[in-house]
Order: C-alpha cells, then structure tokens, then sequence
C-alpha cells in the first residue's frame, strides 16, 4: 500500500447579535497527501491530494433556526465509499420550534427510538450523510407525549435517492423522573415508516412501497436502564 499524510484542521466562530439573536459557524477541512511506499511500490491514486472540505452556518433567534452547509470534495479521501470531485451547497434549513410545536423545512436529521427503524445522521469520518430533505414536524400536546411526522427523501452523495419517505413516531412517558424523585423513567414509543420508490423492471410482483413497523419500551431507575425495541 502507499504512505499517505493526514492535515485535519477545524474552526468555530460564534457572533452574538444581542436582541437579533447570534450566528454560530465551523470549517472543517482534512488533506491526505499519498507518498508512494517504495517497499510494496503499490499503485498511487491519480490525484495525490485528497481533500474533504465543510462550512456550515446557522442563524438563531428566539424559536426561529436557519442554515445551511457547503462541502467541498477536491477530490474526496481516499478510503471513502464514494468519490467526489466538486463543490456544492448540499443542505438549507428553515426551522421553527415551540415547547408544543415544531416545524423544519428542507434539510435534517432524524431518529426513531434506537435507529433501527429510522436514522437520518452524519458521521464526516467515515462518509456518512443521509440526511432528510422535506419537512418535519413535532407535536407535544401535553407534556408525556411526543409525536413526529416527516415527509421527504434522503440525500445520496450531491444528489437525493429516488425513494420517498412518509413516516411517523409517537412516543409517550408514562412515568416521568421527577414524578418519582428523579429515579424511575417509564416510556413506550411506536413508528410506521414508508418507502416508495417506482419501479420498472419485469418482475410484476416487485412491490414499490416496502413499510416497516417498531414498537419500543424504555424502563430506567437508579441502578437499572433497560430498553426493548421490536421491529
């Protein structure tokens, strides 16, 4: 194999507007430069210098949210499940949340109880970024109670996948930690996902919509954390 040379680098800002609320921003960019090893004489890639480049900004002010992030891949890393030789704004949100109400449109992340039903996330490390793009919204009608709806389809690479997402989670907390001096927790949740992607091949019985079912129990106290999910 060859040698290659790491240069990770990131910054944080923050500027706080006062009563206009503050504008939080990070750079993030990692170099890889491939030596060759003379003692294997592996191939090089064509491009000596790999580099993965990311600015994101938000702007806050009382319940409202927005922002937006740019990637760079010039081209991507070596080692990464996709290579990338471009630049683009990837992801923009509008978001506004309430303690009973919450509405973002266009870009975020997401999660139905342990992920296994549902996980939209990003890991820089190791190339992972499925982030939704559509709407999402939460309801909390009363405190124990939680509902989220969301509608859209995930990001694939500076694209978006061809499958449509229409999903909802509720999650309800029957017995809440400072109901019982801070320890015991006693929470159950449901999801229903829906996948629809059309399809064209021959085969007449290929269903387009695949759905998934969860249901889930959480129980906590002060020596116990037990979690259940079924899907």
């Amino acid at each position: 194999m060859f040698f290659y040379i790491l240069l990770p680098v990131s910054l944080l800002a923050q500027i706080d507007l006062g009563k206009y609320g503050n504008i939080t921003g990070s750079f993030e960019t990692n170099n890889q430069l491939y030596v060759r090893d003379l003692k294997t004489n592996a191939v090089l890639p064509q491009d000596r210098i790999g580099s993965n480049n990311y600015l994101k900004a938000d702007y806050r002010f009382q319940k409202i949210s927005m922002g937006m992030q740019y990637e760079a891949y010039l081209p991507s890393m070596e080692g990464y499940p996709f290579v990338l030789n471009d630049a683009k704004l990837v992801q923009k949100y509008f978001s506004y949340q309430d303690t009973k109400f919450g509405l973002t449109v266009g870009n975020f992340y997401e999660q139905f109880g342990s992920g296994l039903v549902f996980r939209s996330w990003e890991n820089r490390q190791l190339g992972i970024n499925n982030a939704m793009e559509g709407i999402n919204i939460r309801i909390s009608p009363t405190n124990n109670f939680d509902l989220k709806i969301i509608y859209g389809k995930q990001r694939k690479n500076f694209e978006k996948s061809d499958g449509t997402i229409r999903a909802i989670d509720a999650n309800y907390q029957i017995v809440k930690p400072a109901e019982m001096n801070h320890e015991k927790s006693l929470s159950v949740g449901a999801s229903f996902v829906s996948r629809y992607q059309q399809y064209t091949g021959p085969n007449p019985a290929f269903k387009p919509t695949v759905n998934a079912f969860s249901g889930r129990v959480n129980y906590a106290d002060v020596t116990t954390n037990f979690s259940a999910e079924y899907i």
